[in-house]
């Protein structure tokens, strides 16, 4: 069923989502695109060769990189959605429960990012998010309302499983600026877009721009939507920060700046996905 108009609180054009990643990995290595220096062969991982660097790299996210994100979103006194591979949330279980107890939410992000929900089939994907689900409630005592697959990448049976399985949206949508009601077998599921633009991953990592270009770029995409919201067309926006990359001080100065501009603009309710969620189902109850 199409939304256009959803009635945000107090009136606000734009539904804000600041979303925190905690990304991790199973294995001793990642895929192509991920890596901090030049790949180790094939040849050589068969070998029992392990990607140091890049393990090292992406424990910088756990040690320090969320902590920093986490503390300038609390700073700031402003709630925000935390992307959490099940194995981030087994391996970090005390930032977890922090990061919740702060007023957050933990999104599930899979168990790890190399276990690719489309590579998955049914009895595997349920497993897979049951596993990540049980490892975020056991962290935290949250039971996670949201899922985003790796890499924002579902399988096509991941929808209606994570109907099934109780979810109330999922993040793997990127075909509206409106969160939609999607029903299933008699289940409602929102969807909601996860910002591609909008993301360091896209600005930083792949296009090696600096932190003021981030907040260049979410500046115009909220002014815009905020306009759009004005003229009766909610709207729902996510500004992406991973704690491995914008997770270092330059990034955390790029939230900083995004969040001082955000709450000085009227019509801006920054809130977290579940908060949009239970918004959009609300309005959806009949």
């Amino acid at each position: 069923m199409k939304n256009e108009n959803v009635p945000w609180p107090d009136d606000a054009g734009v539904a804000l989502v600041f979303q925190l990643m905690l990304e991790q990995w199973a294995g001793p290595y990642v895929e192509s695109g991920w890596h901090l220096c030049p790949s180790i062969s094939s040849e050589e991982i068969a070998r029992g060769v392990q990607d140091l660097s890049t393990l090292s790299w992406q424990g910088y996210a756990g040690r320090a990189g969320f902590y920093r994100l986490m503390d300038m979103t609390r700073s700031h006194g402003i709630p925000a959605s935390g992307v959490f591979s099940g194995v981030a949330a087994q391996r970090y279980p005390d930032l977890a429960r922090e990061f919740a107890s702060s007023g957050n939410e933990l999104v599930a992000h899979g168990w790890s990012q190399e276990e690719r929900s489309y590579r998955l089939d049914d009895h595997a994907m349920v497993d897979n998010i049951r596993r990540t689900r049980d490892a975020i409630e056991q962290a935290t005592g949250q039971r996670p309302a949201g899922w985003m697959s790796p890499m924002g990448q579902p399988g096509e049976a991941t929808l209606a499983l994570l109907a099934r399985e109780g979810f109330a949206y999922s993040l793997d949508h990127a075909d509206d600026d409106t969160p939609q009601v999607e029903e299933i077998d008699g289940r409602r599921i929102v969807t909601i877009a996860s910002q591609f633009d909008v993301n360091d991953h896209q600005i930083y990592l792949r296009g090696l721009n600096p932190p003021s270009a981030y907040v260049d770029v979410f500046v115009h995409t909220l002014d815009v939507l905020l306009e759009e919201g004005r003229n009766g067309r909610s709207r729902a926006m996510s500004a992406v920060f991973n704690g491995n990359l914008f997770g270092h001080p330059m990034g955390a100065w790029a939230l900083r700046e995004c969040i001082r501009y955000a709450k000085g603009l009227p019509g801006v309710w920054i809130t977290t996905h579940g908060a949009c969620a239970a918004a959009v189902l609300g309005a959806n109850a009949s």
